[in-house]
């Protein structure tokens, strides 16, 4: 009888210690996952792996690459040829080991999660990037879209204001140009206001980060002149 019981103990150990590790591989099944689903076209390896995706007609493409083993170490995006947007790194177990929004220039990034002895440092906020959509000759009236990372934290509110005190929740839906990332339009006055403030509210890790809280409130701003 005493032999069953530590037969049984063994047992739930070793199925304790293997669901765990099937929680910590999921960082690469989840974030590819959302890749996949999102995507025009997909071009797949021989062992049925994917190997690229694109998105908005084209016009964004995304690269899967794998270590020998064929575990996946790197998703990395690019817009009309320079990368720009995610760039995953996992580690062999499939967990995220660095992320960052690359600018667009082949140099900087505007968002960072750093792994540093076992501990993540974020730089930067999930405001990431802005483009002027639409303005018309000689009149001060711009049309902004700033965009938002979704990644590490998939739940986002942003508040906006155009003096610095009086803030509006910003209405913003999820961008088709890649996964992980809204975007908001604003029409703005130029000539009398010259700044965006952004007071950005996430939560809800998508992935288990060690050391990283699930809830953020960061602020950011805009120049506009």
């Amino acid at each position: 009888m005493k032999g069953i019981f530590f037969l049984l103990i063994i047992i739930s150990l070793q199925l304790f210690t293997s669901c765990k590790e099937r929680d910590k591989a999921r960082d690469t099944t989840i974030i590819q996952a959302q890749y996949l689903k999102g995507s025009d076209t997909v071009i797949y390896t021989a062992e049925n792996k994917p190997l690229y995706a694109s998105y908005a007609k084209g016009r964004y493409q995304v690269v899967f690459d794998y270590d020998n083993l064929e575990n996946l170490k790197l998703i990395s995006g690019s817009f009309l040829g320079n990368k720009y947007g995610h760039q995953f790194f996992f580690d062999e177990k499939g967990d995220i080991s660095t992320y960052y929004f690359a600018a667009g220039d082949n140099m900087h990034s505007t968002y960072e999660l750093l792994n540093k002895k076992g501990r993540f440092l974020e730089t930067g906020t999930s405001f990431v990037d802005y483009m002027l959509v639409q303005t018309e000759e000689d009149s001060p009236k711009k049309k902004i879209r700033v965009l938002f990372s979704l990644f590490p934290r998939g739940n986002l509110k942003v508040l906006y204001s155009l003096n610095g005190k009086d803030y509006h929740q910003l209405k913003d839906s999820n961008s088709e140009l890649m996964p992980f990332l809204k975007q908001a339009d604003l029409t703005i006055d130029t000539d009398s206001c010259r700044a965006l403030f952004l007071k950005i509210e996430s939560e809800n890790n998508i992935v288990n980060i060690t050391s990283l809280t699930s809830t953020r409130i960061s602020y950011d701003t805009l120049i506009l002149n």
